[in-house]
């Protein structure tokens, strides 16, 4: 729809940089603003979301190297966001012994800025044209040039003379409008104070079915495969069914200790 936003000096700013470096910028001040008020130092949270972030931006962006070829190194586009995510959880933990913070406090103060970063980035993919969903007369047609253009042309549903698309399912505003309703979600829960780790594991529950859903209508290729299921699809799977387990089995939710009385706000 609009995949480049100004140029500027010679330096072209693409929309899809543009909203992904506003999204990590709205998660990176949320989780700072939820950390303060489990009594978190605001240095210690900061410092967190930068490792975190670093560590997501980085494998994120090497996976969709790794896997799509269209992808440049740096080129400041494609990302896969379970790649990120799994790096970035993964990154969390020494991260939080460096830090001397909880994993799980840190996992709800994150959740909601997952989410809020998840719906603005799939803003940036909707005018960049990525992400796109299944032909319908419903959808959306996207410009010359656009991923689904490009996609369409060389599969012959289009001549490379048309100067639009076919009309696609707009799956990454689907998915972004969720998300967003999402995060409001997880804030009032987490204004409930429930137990440390509620909050990312309603997360994981909540998106896991989101995604699966989504990817039965998503048409963009290069899904990767797992089990004869796009490799999306499957981690949806995995993670809903491990996030509903320790949320709902007695015993594991005993794990998780209560909430301590409420930090300065």
């Amino acid at each position: 729809m609009c995949p480049v936003f100004f140029q500027l000096g010679g330096v072209t700013f693409h929309s899809y940089g543009f909203m992904l470096g506003l999204a990590l910028f709205f998660a990176a001040c949320m989780e700072v603003h939820a950390a303060r008020k489990d009594g978190i130092e605001p240095r210690k949270a900061v410092a967190f979301a930068a490792i975190v972030i670093v560590a997501g931006y980085v494998f994120g962006h090497l996976h969709s190297v790794a896997t799509d070829p269209d992808v440049k190194l740096w080129s400041g586009l494609g990302f896969t966001f379970y790649a990120s995510a799994i790096s970035g959880a993964l990154a969390a933990w020494p991260a939080c012994r460096l830090l001397g913070l909880s994993y799980l406090e840190m996992a709800d103060a994150t959740a909601p800025a997952i989410a809020l970063a998840h719906g603005v980035g799939r803003i940036g993919c909707f005018l960049y044209g990525c992400c796109y969903g299944l032909p319908s007369p419903h959808g959306l047609s996207f410009a010359r040039e656009s991923a689904p253009w490009i996609d369409q042309v060389r599969s012959g549903a289009i001549s490379n003379q048309a100067e639009r698309s076919l009309p696609v399912l707009p799956t990454q505003l689907v998915e972004s409008g969720y998300e967003l309703v999402l995060t409001l979600a997880l804030l009032l829960l987490l204004a409930r104070r429930p137990r440390r780790g509620t909050a990312g594991l309603v997360y994981l529950a909540a998106y896991g079915p989101l995604r699966v859903v989504v990817e039965r209508f998503r048409a963009d290729p290069g899904r990767g495969e797992i089990l004869g299921l796009t490799t999306s699809t499957f981690l949806g799977l995995v993670t809903t069914v491990l996030a509903l387990v320790f949320l709902l089995v007695p015993p594991l939710v005993r794990l998780r200790p209560e909430r301590a009385s409420k930090g300065p706000s």
